[in-house]
């Protein structure tokens, strides 16, 4: 895979999706790409935990294992990958859930496919540039299992599948 002339990785399409090299390799394979968002990592008693804007998500023992890099990460800003598919609609209580407004949502009969705003403190934008930092929220986007009527304006809770994160250091690199 090319960009600006320049090998960004070469790998069969699974390993491609599966491991991205960095983030511009993550938002180019999968339809609709890879959410990538900027938070915080922090210790806490439930482990490490991500920020989304202000819903904390603990991030379960197995992804320390896979990324054992994060532990240098602790106290700082990273980029966070969140595949489109690892995003569920939540109970309306659920406190570990991200609240999002509905910009679009299209149902495809065996599956919605939703762009939503959520208060992310920024998100890395088509252009893929990470120092890229919108004024208003980015759009995410999440496919979701069967169909949801869901219309533009709606506020919903959405909640993320916090053991299939893929983790960036803030110039879009891979963390391993």
């Amino acid at each position: 895979m090319l960009r600006g002339g320049r090998l960004q990785q070469v790998a069969a399409p699974r390993d491609l999706y599966e491991r991205p090299a960095n983030i511009f390799v993550a938002g180019f394979i999968g339809s609709p790409g890879m959410n990538i968002v900027r938070s915080p990592l922090e210790a806490g008693e439930e482990g490490l935990c991500i920020r989304l804007g202000e819903t904390w998500l603990a991030l379960p023992t197995q992804v320390r294992a896979s990324y054992p890099s994060l532990d240098h990460w602790i106290g700082r800003e990273l980029l966070v990958g969140i595949r489109p598919e690892a995003i569920t609609v939540a109970a309306d209580t659920a406190t570990d859930a991200l609240p999002g407004q509905v910009r679009a949502a299209e149902s495809l009969g065996h599956e919605t496919v939703l762009f939503f705003t959520a208060e992310v403190s920024s998100a890395v934008t088509d252009n893929l540039d990470p120092n890229t930092t919108d004024v208003e929220p980015p759009p995410l986007a999440a496919i979701l299992p069967g169909h949801h009527p869901l219309r533009a304006n709606d506020w919903l809770r959405l909640r993320i599948d916090t053991g299939s994160l893929h983790f960036f250091t803030p110039n879009g690199a891979a963390m391993c």
